[in-house]
């Protein structure tokens, strides 16, 4: 076989230093925004980065995207992974094993293991709720 036939064409060649470019892109702005978003997250992301095919290079940079506007349009961050030594079931507000926010965090840290997006979808969609019963003049239920 001719080494001719296997030179790719011009059209060819842009395609890949693009793909290359790309790609580059989405892991220098993974890096740069990689405190916004769970280990799981960020694993989930560079691994994605390396892997996906060509074709789905661009709908996973815009997943990254969104995922990292919402985290700015947050402002303060729910804290899922504690600091090194903390416990969650320890503190000031600890009242047992039933403590609402121990159990939260644990839940997103369990779904952000098998899916990162769905944390995000999770604090998008508590954050309406939230939003939607101070329009509708609605108070939380009080604790028992």
């Amino acid at each position: 076989m001719p080494v001719e036939a296997l030179a790719l064409t011009p059209l060819e060649a842009l395609g890949e230093r693009m793909e290359v470019a790309s790609r580059s892109r989405a892991r220098e702005t993974l890096g740069r925004h990689s405190h916004r978003l769970t280990s799981a997250e960020r694993a989930y992301y560079e691994e994605e980065i390396t892997s996906v095919p060509k074709r789905g290079l661009a709908p996973l940079r815009r997943r990254l995207h969104n995922r990292l506007f919402r985290s700015f349009a947050k402002g303060a961050r729910i804290p899922l992974e504690p600091a090194s030594g903390e416990n969650l079931g320890s503190g000031e507000d600890s009242t047992g094993p039933y403590n609402d926010r121990a159990v939260l965090e644990e839940t997103l840290r369990r779904a952000a293991r098998v899916d990162p997006n769905w944390v995000a979808e999770l604090t998008d969609l508590a954050a309406g709720v939230r939003r939607l019963r101070m329009v509708l003049g609605i108070m939380p239920v009080p604790a028992r």
